[in-house]
């Protein structure tokens, strides 16, 4: 009797003369989902013994019905279909005891025991390439993998900016290649597969370019077309350190990666050959005693900063903190350089970069203005022009004689100096190589000067 009373309450229902249980027409659920009926629903049915007799005609093993076991159908019957029309209904069961179907859990995409650990490849071994490990998507697993296959950018930034260089590393080596076959792509789609394309999402939320082309030192990785896959783990690796020092998108993330291209570019077995032309391009000493390597570096980078970027970056900081960068602090050290460097550059050119124009002036002192009363540092004074200041209080002339090797430093400094000031009257006095000394004098620096030395004295 009660099982007549179930049949009459399932809406189109059909007599199963295998099982003698009564079987739904469509349980209302995709075919590639978990049916939730006991020895399934007619959809369900009809979708398995197509895709068994596809297997078999590929010759793969069958897989699992997707429903609950058929032994058990004709004890839950009542109680499933029971379920169903009360759950359309939009009401809890009556019965606390009724088991309902189990839907899938919440995703775990970006646990961080499963993000990375799951799926991926085989190691490559001596004699053996790099094999993917397909899943096989039963009934019982179709439903979660719809929800793990969900991708979130700020998830996946924020996982892997946790986890540990060496654990990251590991994990985006022995996941899947970025560019599956159509068929796996496919799988996914439908949630017969998990997607553990895990680099290629690591690249995607980094912005990484899956092309070896976009990147400065593709050259590096010879080849062009995608990256392979070892080349793009490096580069996912370093875009990972980039965003853990700096934030996505900042002006220091910026100038972060054009020191990473400089390095890169220097790599090599030419490297100190490559450094010391570079610094010879730019008016550096190109000789670098034992135990200086690491200054001399971070000066070939200061110097090879563009002049806009550099104001870029500290003006980012200084309107962000209020204060002025601090060398102390590792993400900020080259902020603080570049600060100082521009300070000492109103007036003549210097090892860090050339002689502010009048516009970059401005453009510094507004973001000095940006600073609290009392805290904006001060620019730096002409130092020739304090030199030669120096050198009239003593002697009372500028007759400054040639330097002969042996002389003090500030002696040669200030005979080159006076040499490039007068020649910066008529226009830009430039170095044989062409670099900028010293912009044309304007008629302020001329009475600058005169204000501390006679007329007579500076333009004999």
């Amino acid at each position: 009797m009660a099982q007549s009373s179930v049949a009459e309450t399932i809406p189109a229902g059909l007599d199963d003369a295998a099982s003698g249980v009564v079987v739904l027409q469509d349980c209302g659920l995709p075919r590639v989902q978990l049916c939730p009926v006991p020895g399934g629903c007619l959809e369900h049915r009809e979708h398995y013994q197509f895709e068994s007799k596809r297997y078999r005609e590929e010759g793969k093993p069958p897989r699992p019905p997707p429903w609950d076991s058929p032994d058990e159908a004709v004890a839950s019957i009542a109680r499933s279909a029971a379920s169903l029309v009360v759950a359309a209904a939009g009401a809890a069961p009556a019965d606390p005891g009724v088991v309902e179907s189990a839907a899938p859990a919440p995703s775990r995409r970006y646990d961080q025991d499963f993000w990375g650990i799951a799926g991926g490849r085989s190691t490559a071994g001596r004699k053996a390439r790099a094999v993917s490990h397909d899943q096989v998507a039963d009934g019982a697993v179709i439903g979660q993998h719809a929800m793990d296959n969900k991708r979130d950018r700020e998830s996946c930034r924020a996982l892997c900016s946790r986890l540990s260089e060496d654990e990251l590393r590991r994990r985006l080596s022995s996941s899947r290649a970025p560019k599956p076959k159509r068929e796996v792509v496919e799988k996914i789609l439908s949630g017969a597969a998990l997607d553990d394309r895990w680099l290629e999402e690591a690249a995607a939320a980094f912005d990484v370019s899956l092309l070896a082309e976009a990147h400065p030192d593709y050259h590096r990785f010879k080849t062009k077309g995608p990256l392979k896959q070892e080349h793009l783990v490096e580069v996912a690796m370093r875009a990972v350190q980039r965003a853990k020092r700096f934030a996505h998108g900042s002006k220091a993330a910026d100038d972060e990666e054009r020191r990473a291209r400089q390095l890169s570019d220097w790599e090599g077995p030419q490297k100190q050959q490559r450094m010391r032309g570079f610094a010879k391009k730019h008016g550096i000493n190109p000789q670098c005693k034992k135990g200086e390597w690491q200054d001399f570096r971070r000066r070939l980078l200061i110097a090879g900063c563009p002049e806009n970027l550099r104001l870029e970056v500290v003006s980012e900081l200084v309107s962000k903190e209020r204060r002025a960068p601090d060398p102390t602090l590792d993400i900020e050290a080259f902020a603080h350089d570049y600060l100082q460097s521009a300070l000492g550059r109103r007036y003549l050119s210097s090892a860090s970069g050339e002689q502010l124009s009048t516009e970059q002036v401005s453009e510094w002192q507004a973001v000095l203005d940006l600073l609290p009363i009392g805290e904006a540092p001060e620019w730096q004074e002409d130092p020739v022009l304090l030199l030669a200041k120096s050198f009239y209080d003593e002697r009372g002339n500028l007759d400054v004689p040639k330097p002969n090797a042996g002389d003090e430093a500030e002696a040669a400094q200030l005979f080159q100096g006076l040499k490039v000031l007068r020649r910066a009257q008529d226009g830009d006095s430039r170095d044989a190589a062409g670099r900028l000394l010293r912009r044309r004098l304007t008629a302020h620096d001329v009475l600058r000067w005169e204000a501390r030395i006679p007329r007579d004295l500076l333009w004999p």
